[in-house]
């Protein structure tokens, strides 16, 4: 389970408790240790959170089962929204993108063909991924996929961009 999705679990599970008008914001850094553990100590500490803090200017970090939290309380004329909201921040992300784009294609079409070879298909095969790595552009998968040495069996590989643009990086 990832932190993102324990924080939805809480959010469900309290969000009636969390009076309207305020909402409680939390920062992990990752990589989030024991996220499935976070959840009961993590519930609790934003219910005591919301009944003691009343603004922004209350942000605090806190430690729990080793990961740094930084939590705040924030108003809000939004009734229908959430009521806890999280960002997992990464204070040792990677910066080279190219780097960054081989990984993802690297990683994906890994899965993607361990998937395919429970199937017995014998057409062609074509892998299409969304580009959600936005400061990637298709120049940096195309040059990302030239370096990546992987046997798969795929007979096409596209990008989709955000704009919809379909670009092929495989064969190139």
């Amino acid at each position: 389970m990832t932190a993102l999705s324990v924080i939805d679990e809480i959010n469900k599970a309290v969000a009636e408790q969390i009076p309207d008008g305020k909402r409680v914001r939390i920062w992990l850094d990752a990589p989030v240790i024991k996220a499935n553990r976070l959840k009961r100590p993590l519930t609790k500490k934003i219910l005591e959170v919301v009944k003691s803090k009343d603004s922004e200017q209350d942000s605090f970090e806190e430690e729990i089962l080793g990961n740094r939290i930084t939590f705040n309380v924030i108003a809000t004329e939004d009734k229908s929204a959430k009521k806890v909201l999280a960002a997992v921040t990464n204070r040792s992300g990677r910066i080279d993108i190219l780097q960054n784009a081989k990984f993802v294609l690297e990683d994906r079409i890994v899965v993607k063909n361990k998937k395919l070879q429970s199937l017995n298909h014998k057409g062609l095969v074509w892998l299409a991924l969304l580009n959600h790595y936005w400061v990637a552009d298709v120049d940096v998968y195309r040059d990302a996929m030239a370096s990546i040495q992987l046997d798969h069996r795929f007979d096409r590989i596209l990008i989709v961009s955000d704009d919809k643009r379909v670009t092929t990086v495989f064969p190139q």
